[in-house]
């Protein structure tokens, strides 16, 4: 009888390590089958405090930046570019005239960052921040294009695409409203509303449609609550909202409660620092805070 248990239980050994085989080998031909990662583009929204700089980084190496945040930032934001390995950029875009959006162009321009072309949302203004950029640009010979609604760029060859959704070309807006951009990567799409008031966001809703619906919103005028209508988050119906601004300007609770209630996750740069979001172009993006911070 012992000689037979003895037996039996070798079988069931043997019969064990023969599965644990069989499911080593599925296995390894399995892993050998799996497509390789995804590139993954970066979006990443600075901190700058009481302002706006977004840095896009497309899977192949190229970049843009939409604003560079008030003038103290810009020495930071360059750094910061530095950091990534980013000494050129593709397209620089000044969204609008404010301080807070482009104060920090010379400083950017001034610690090692060249830019081949840069994107100006044409506004009269003359204030002292929208002159020192400007004659930045200048002095490097940068060419700068007034942009408007249909206006688009494609980054590297990966298929990362940057549109103007707003101002149109002629009207009295053309002259008085910021830039609000698009950035789409394969499925998904981030709107980047950030420099625009609640009237210039009541013209877009009206005239931008399905344009509008994203994975992304970055929430314009720093979550202040004239801005982020309902009917504008209706729309847009973004799974992620990000806040751009400073602890001494908070987001309104009308913003919040309205992003809340859109059931789009909040992220601060005012809280949380810099946010970044990598995306692959076909599964939901990855969303954290990250330390990227360009106000220090």
């Amino acid at each position: 009888m012992r000689g037979r248990d003895w037996v039996g239980k070798a079988t069931l050994a043997l019969a064990f390590a023969a599965l644990l085989l069989i499911g080593f080998l599925i296995g390894a031909r399995w892993r050998r089958r799996l497509p390789p990662p995804r590139p993954r583009l970066l979006a990443a929204f600075l901190a700058v405090g009481t302002g706006d700089c977004t840095l896009i980084r497309t899977p192949d190496g190229h970049a843009a930046l939409i604003d560079a945040g008030p003038a103290e930032a810009g020495p930071v934001v360059a750094r910061t570019l530095h950091q990534q390995g980013i000494r050129s950029l593709d397209l620089l875009v000044l969204a609008a005239p404010a301080a807070g959006s482009i104060g920090g162009v010379p400083g950017l321009l001034d610690n090692s960052v060249t830019v081949r072309q840069a994107w100006d949302n044409g506004v009269a203004d003359t204030g002292e921040a929208r002159r020192a950029a400007r004659a930045a640009l200048r002095v490097r010979n940068v060419p700068v294009q007034v942009a408007h609604r249909g206006d688009r760029v494609f980054l590297g060859s990966r298929g990362a695409r940057l549109a103007v959704l707003w101002p149109p070309e002629h009207g009295a807006r053309a002259h008085t409203d910021a830039l609000v951009c698009r950035l789409d990567y394969g499925e998904t799409g981030i709107v980047l509303a950030g420099p625009a008031d609640g009237v210039e966001e009541a013209y877009l809703v009206s005239s931008a449609g399905e344009s509008l619906s994203c994975d992304v919103l970055e929430v314009a005028a720093g979550g202040a609550d004239s801005a982020t209508s309902a009917e504008l988050l209706r729309r847009a119906t973004p799974a992620v909202a990000v806040i751009s601004g400073a602890p001494s300007a908070p987001p309104g609770p009308g913003t919040l409660h309205r992003l809340q209630a859109a059931g789009a996750g909040i992220w601060r740069t005012d809280t949380l620092g810099a946010i970044t979001m990598f995306s692959d172009g076909h599964g939901p993006p990855i969303v954290t805070g990250a330390h990227m911070d360009a106000h220090k």
